[in-house]
């Protein structure tokens, strides 16, 4: 499947996505900031019966992750986020509310408490009339506004690390910085896959 670009000028971030249908490899540029990233992004959207409850509900259940972080690999530069993806028909749309707390937050930080805290925060995002399986609603701040009004809004799930400041002038230098960074990246990706079945 050929890569997805996303981003644009104005919103000051472009990038691609391998464009799978559920959890996604992404990279991509900060342009404010000058610095490049790489993520496993796993959004609240049907795909195949909505990847991201599934996911929620059972680290709800039985939660994984704690595992995961203590063998990962260099832990410290990975970040966790969660976010409210506010939904206007099919277009998003900024909201002041979008970062769930307490992330982003580095994955050492994380302890069950916070990780289950997330999780139901982020379950507060799904229908609960349909299972935690649809889009839910809630009373947001429009960024552009500042008005107070109930939209539609799904959880988003994202682990993210930096590439590079400065782009390596040296391209086998640049794919193997991909390389290991996918690389400390794969646990986190593994588990999501494996949890959003």
């Amino acid at each position: 499947m050929p890569p997805r670009r996303f981003g644009s000028p104005s919103l000051g971030v472009g990038g691609f996505c391998d464009d799978a249908a559920g959890v996604q490899w992404n990279g991509w540029v900060d342009f404010r900031a000058g610095q490049a990233f790489m993520g496993v992004n796993l959004e609240g959207m049907k795909y195949d019966g909505w990847p991201i409850g599934r996911l929620i509900d059972h680290e709800l259940r039985r939660p994984m992750i704690i595992d995961v972080i203590q063998h990962l690999p260099d832990a410290g530069r990975v970040k966790l986020c969660w976010w409210r993806d506010c939904w206007q028909a099919s277009v998003r749309v900024r909201i002041d509310e979008a970062a769930i707390p307490p992330t982003p937050v580095p994955v050492d930080r994380i302890d069950a408490a916070v990780w289950r805290n997330t999780l139901e925060l982020s379950q507060d995002c799904l229908d609960t009339d349909s299972s935690f399986r649809g889009r839910g609603r809630q009373v947001v701040t429009l960024a552009a506004s500042r008005e107070r009004v109930e939209k539609s809004v799904s959880p988003h799930l994202q682990f993210r690390t930096g590439l590079w400041v400065n782009a390596p002038l040296d391209g086998d230098r640049a794919v193997r910085q991909l390389r290991e960074t996918q690389d400390c990246l794969r646990p986190l990706y593994d588990f999501v896959t494996q949890r959003s079945a």
